[in-house]
């Protein structure tokens, strides 16, 4: 082995384990988002996401929702109902999911719309000024 290629074998390790890391996909749990849908009842609170397995329970804030699809999943909320299982001026909403073989559960939280849930910021000065 030459000293030039024994030089850079370190750095090619360190390349590769980096890319190995940034390769890997996001678990199916890390990723769940809402928003603000039609629906029979008015407005209605889409939350969509991912999970590995269909069996998986899917729960919001602490309650089991019915979901649609497989392994990419949605459910349609009606605002009353986010109302009643959020706290007044929540900007999250924690999504759960539970396997039901092994009961281990993986928790994220997906945003909600601004203001959905009545916590506004009121601006006592906006300044605007001309370039």
């Amino acid at each position: 082995m030459s000293y030039r290629n024994f030089a850079y074998r370190p750095l090619s390790m360190l390349a590769l384990a980096c890319f190995s890391l940034c390769a890997i996909p996001a678990t199916a749990q890390d990723f769940a988002q809402a928003r603000l849908v039609s629906c029979e009842e008015g407005s209605c609170l889409r939350v969509q996401g991912f999970r590995d397995d269909p069996a998986i329970i899917v729960m919001l804030n602490g309650h089991k929702v019915p979901v649609e699809g497989q392994r990419s999943w949605k459910c349609t909320i009606p605002l009353d109902t986010v109302r009643a299982i959020a706290g007044q001026g929540d900007r999250n909403i924690e999504v759960s999911y539970i396997d039901p073989a092994s009961q281990q559960e993986v928790t994220t939280n997906a945003r909600l719309p601004i203001g959905l849930l009545g916590d506004t910021t009121g601006l006592s000065l906006l300044v605007v000024k001309a370039p």
